[in-house]
């Protein structure tokens, strides 16, 4: 996908001649996913493996070196996401067993199911950004970050929207605008994303006649399988189910509430868009009425 490029790259062991340095066109960060090897640039010297990843420049001349001779696995990330990982600290830097679970559950992910590109990109920040210093409190910063990604998600849900694009248009990292979101929200920026999805994906399956693979288009969603399986997780029953009576009568009972907490700006948006729309049809203000149905 555009401006994101994952890899699985495999190594015999065997090695260029002695001293030999090489280099990689574009930032590029490295996770060894088995095995291990040396690696030396001018600053540094390590071993990398499934507990340190390689975080490389462009062009910046490295070694690598197999001593034992055996082989390697590992998975290379190109893109918009490696750059900021790689700038944002050292070019070897450890990586912990839960991050390495993370990783390895994004790769069983991607060989199994449709993802979004800023679902993967999230999933790659939260387990390879670097540790924060020091947890940081709420800030109004943060709230005004939130709040402008949750308007950007909301306004543009049946876009792909990259992770990148998003803490840009804000002037923070990619890092920043996932942390940041987490604290306020209490949820992920694409769980976000895939909640407002279902929710206009829910108001064309109730209100229209559209065959479910375009409402699953028109919603934002990849495909319609991708559609159907989000849709039974968060709603109970399959989009087709959601049109039967037995399933709208499901639907006009409780439903659990999404991940997302409701003290939260996108919610109390929406909120008093809805607490507005009740009163202008009590005081007849609708400036386009259309009676109830």
């Amino acid at each position: 996908m555009d401006g994101l490029h994952l890899s699985r790259v495999a190594c015999d062991g065997h090695d260029a001649p002695r001293g030999q340095e090489e280099w990689v066109e574009g930032d590029r960060v490295i996770l060894p996913l088995r095995g291990r090897f040396g690696f030396r640039d001018q600053r540094t010297r390590a071993v990398a493996s499934s507990a340190r990843a390689l975080f490389l420049r462009s062009r910046t001349p490295f070694t690598i070196l197999h001593p034992e001779g055996a082989g390697d696995e590992s998975l290379s990330i190109r893109g918009n996401v490696a750059d900021q990982l790689v700038a944002a600290g050292q070019a070897v830097r450890a990586v912990t067993c839960s991050a390495y679970a993370r990783v390895s559950a994004l790769l069983r992910d991607l060989s199994s199911r449709s993802m979004d590109r800023l679902e993967i990109e999230e999933a790659l920040c939260a387990a390879l950004a670097p540790a924060e210093r020091l947890p940081l409190a709420l800030t109004r910063r943060d709230r005004a970050i939130t709040e402008a990604i949750t308007h950007a998600l909301e306004l543009r849900y049946d876009s792909r929207l990259p992770l990148a694009e998003l803490a840009a248009a804000e002037g923070v990292s990619v890092f920043h605008a996932c942390r940041a979101f987490r604290r306020v929200m209490g949820t992920s920026i694409h769980r976000h994303q895939q909640e407002a999805r279902l929710r206009h994906a829910l108001a064309l399956l109730l209100d229209t006649p559209l065959p479910l693979a375009q409402v699953a288009l028109e919603s934002g969603f990849a495909n319609q399988g991708h559609f159907g399986n989000s849709f039974r997780r968060r709603f109970g029953l399959t989009p087709g189910s959601a049109r039967t009576p037995d399933g709208r009568r499901h639907l006009c009972r409780a439903l659990p509430a999404p991940v997302s907490g409701s003290d939260t700006p996108g919610s109390r948006h929406l909120e008093r868009r809805e607490q507005g729309l009740r009163a202008d049809w009590r005081g007849g203000r609708d400036s386009n009425p259309r009676p109830p149905t």
